[in-house]
């Protein structure tokens, strides 16, 4: 049971919350509000079915949770654009969203004064095994300093149920520029773990740039770019949450001619803009004249790549009427990505997201947000079911944003860097976390990531279908076996095609 004053998990006999000491009301109710929205009855039963032609991986999820939350986003500024008056340019939709989109991160993510502290509370359930987490986190993106802590818990914990299996877990993760260190008692012990992050373009390590101005200049040039395209308007009728609509379509299509015109504008406008240009050159470590010729030799690419014609496609469509927005939908008809929406239905209260590939539903997720003020902190909820026919999820996550925020840093010293783990390090790791997985043999393609010996390995041997090789390494002296990326020993020898 939830607590509808603080939001805190309490035991279901409690009278009285023992975290914020008021009287529980059993009755009471979340509020969720995403804006003017439809009235459609919560059909649950039907976001629990998912057709799925080919098992995806949990790239696919992650990447679901991230399209689905930035819907929420963008949905605000589709309400205030579509009803904010007649007689507007069609075009004056998509750049709202733009402007609200990019003024958003800015303002809560990205400006310097943009930093989160509090706890959280993660609710797991994954094809029947539920799971809890609780912790404390803490951001600061412009001094790029992360930390998030946790420790697993069985949910029957939160309300006296009995436990046959306790499975200990408990994690510290802290972020500074481009190192990320890992710690848990159930993986090396004390030692940390440091994973070194790529950062090709400088966005972690550089010091003394300034986030907010490149954002505003692509959000800029982005908006005079879509000034500059062709928008349909049409009648439709679609079914929606079991009920059958007449709504107005709005669409924008990105076929060959108009995807020219579109990067061609863009990166015109960023060749025209200073501000980006002094950004970018000192994230890059570039002068301004090295950016310009790298613009320039975008945009020549765009306008060859898209000169002729093509019957790849790309649309982004909304659905609307006077009140209500209904539907979202970006539809790829592209080479590389053939036959594919991404649809958003707006129901009551709830975001519905489907992942469509030549007709088949790969996925279905759906989504609830809340967010209460009290006195030190704000209460922001997140309510995420997935379905498909590999795997069912269900997550709630509860964070406490604290008003007074507390960001500390940390000198880490004892640490050992994933990209000097020996077979001995490794097999350490696989023995603590086998109580805890059943399966740890991704173990050492992960590790393969971090591995940059893989560009001094010898005698590789790449198998067909197989994103890493197997490779000889000197290491003190003695040759070592490791695993790595096929991408990393390219330019080394190897033996192709091996079956």
């Amino acid at each position: 049971m939830k607590c509808n004053h603080c939001g805190s998990t309490v035991p279901s006999v409690s009278v009285v919350c023992p975290f914020c000491k008021e009287v529980i009301d059993p009755n009471a109710k979340p509020v969720t509000d995403f804006g003017n929205i439809s009235d459609t009855d919560y059909d649950k039963k039907s976001t629990l079915v998912a057709y799925i032609k080919e098992p995806k991986n949990k790239k696919v999820v992650i990447l679901g949770i991230s399209v689905i939350v930035v819907v929420i986003i963008i949905f605000g500024a589709l309400i205030l654009s579509l009803f904010s008056g007649s007689n507007r340019p069609d075009y004056m939709v998509f750049t709202d969203v733009v402007t609200y989109v990019s003024e958003y991160l800015n303002d809560n993510y990205f400006d310097d004064a943009a930093t989160y502290s509090g706890e959280y509370e993660l609710d797991l359930n994954i094809n029947g095994e539920a799971t809890e987490y609780r912790g404390e986190y803490a951001l600061d993106i412009a001094s790029k300093v992360a930390r998030l802590t946790g420790i697993m818990r069985d949910p029957q914990e939160s309300t006296g149920g009995i436990i046959l299996e306790s499975k200990d877990f408990s994690f510290t993760s802290y972020l500074e520029n481009n190192e990320l260190f890992f710690s848990s008692p159930q993986v090396l012990g004390s030692t940390y773990i440091l994973f070194p992050l790529d950062d090709p373009y400088g966005l972690l390590s550089t010091r003394n740039y300034n986030l907010t101005t490149l954002v505003s200049s692509i959000a800029s040039a982005c908006n005079a770019a879509l000034e500059q395209m062709n928008y349909e308007t049409t009648l439709e009728e679609i079914e929606h949450r079991g009920e059958t609509l007449q709504v107005t379509k709005l669409n924008l299509v990105l076929d060959n001619a108009q995807k020219r015109v579109f990067l061609t504008t863009f990166y015109a406008t960023l060749i025209e803009d200073s501000n980006f240009l002094n950004e970018l050159s000192r994230l890059r470590d570039q002068t301004t004249d090295e950016i310009i010729t790298i613009l320039k030799n975008y945009s020549t690419t765009a306008e060859y790549a898209y000169s002729g014609s093509s019957d790849y496609r790309s649309e982004i469509a909304i659905y609307y009427n006077a009140n209500n927005i209904y539907r979202i939908e970006v539809i790829f008809d592209e080479e590389d990505i053939a036959d594919t929406i991404w649809r958003v239905e707006i129901g009551d209260n709830r975001l519905y997201l489907y992942y469509i590939v030549e007709d088949d539903t790969v996925f279905e997720m759906d989504l609830t947000y809340t967010e209460r003020d009290y006195q030190d902190h704000i209460l922001k909820t997140y309510d995420v079911v997935y379905s498909s026919e590999s795997l069912n999820f269900e997550a709630t996550l509860e964070a406490e944003d604290q008003k007074q925020v507390v960001i500390n840093r940390e000198d880490i010293t004892d640490y050992k860097n994933i990209r000097d783990f020996s077979v001995e390090d490794y097999n350490t790791v696989r023995t603590n976390l086998s109580p805890l997985l059943e399966d740890v043999s991704w173990l050492e393609e992960f590790g393969a990531l971090f591995n940059d010996r893989c560009r001094t390995a010898y005698n590789c041997v790449c198998n067909d279908g197989e994103d890493t090789c197997t490779c000889r390494v000197d290491n003190d002296g003695t040759s070592e076996i490791i695993t790595c990326p096929k991408e990393d020993v390219s330019s080394v020898t190897t033996t192709d095609n091996v079956s």
